[in-house]
């Protein structure tokens, strides 16, 4: 989705021109403008996790997102973005392993079903 970038003004414009190049799909050059920066704040983390996560590199952009929360706890914009994430994360974990209670097989219960079949299948 977009990000707007109404409200910045004087030092946080940068902010506003990253945050349209993203929108324009600049990945590149919004990342150039950000890792030239020396001040990283909450919103440095955000954006970085945001070209992160269009890039499809999902560890980073948590952990950036992650940071610019725990930096900004009070940003609702930030905290949205990090459920949003974590809801897709516990989605796809439930997706994958259908009707799992947490109870998986141990790689020893594994490893004790495969020898009883082996020895079933001498005995045949």
């Amino acid at each position: 989705s977009g990000y707007d970038h109404a409200g910045y003004n004087g030092a946080e414009q940068i902010y506003g021109r990253i945050r349209t190049m993203i929108n324009e799909n600049n990945i590149d050059g919004a990342e150039r403008l950000l890792d030239g920066m020396s001040n990283k704040n909450a919103e440095w983390y955000f954006l970085k996790g945001i070209i992160f996560m269009r890039r499809g590199w999902y560890d980073m952009a948590y952990n950036h997102i992650s940071q610019a929360v725990q930096m900004d706890p009070s940003n609702t914009e930030y905290r949205s973005v990090l459920n949003n994430m974590n809801a897709r994360t516990q989605s796809y974990r439930s997706y994958g392993n259908p009707g799992s209670s947490g109870s998986d097989c141990s790689i020893c219960e594994i490893c004790a079903v495969v020898m009883c079949i082996d020895a079933c299948c001498d005995c045949c």
